[in-house]
């Protein structure tokens, strides 16, 4: 959990951005969005997952800042509102 914790406390990322995900957060279905955000490596623990999806994060905000034509702001958004709920529903059970 720990390393879960330092990755988020090194995520820099616009105002907008976090503040446009953490309102996505109340609409945030594991069950449906998860599968489709992880795609073929979906894990059983949750910090499999939460690392699986900070990988991807990752390389969404590397295309952003590289302003390459495939960058998508809405997909980049919803790996970021699933990386503030399942870091919260972690964090909580």
């Amino acid at each position: 959990m720990r390393h879960i914790e330092h990755r988020l406390n090194t995520l820099k990322r616009p105002k907008l951005m976090l503040e446009a995900a953490r309102n996505g957060t109340a609409r945030y279905d594991p069950k449906r969005h998860l599968p489709v955000l992880l795609g073929g490596s979906y894990h059983k623990s949750k910090t499999g997952q939460l690392d699986c999806l900070l990988d991807t994060e990752e390389i969404y905000n590397r295309l952003r800042k590289e302003k390459r034509a495939e960058y998508s702001p809405a997909r980049h958004i919803c790996y970021l509102i699933a990386i503030l709920a399942e870091y919260s529903s972690l964090k909580n059970s």
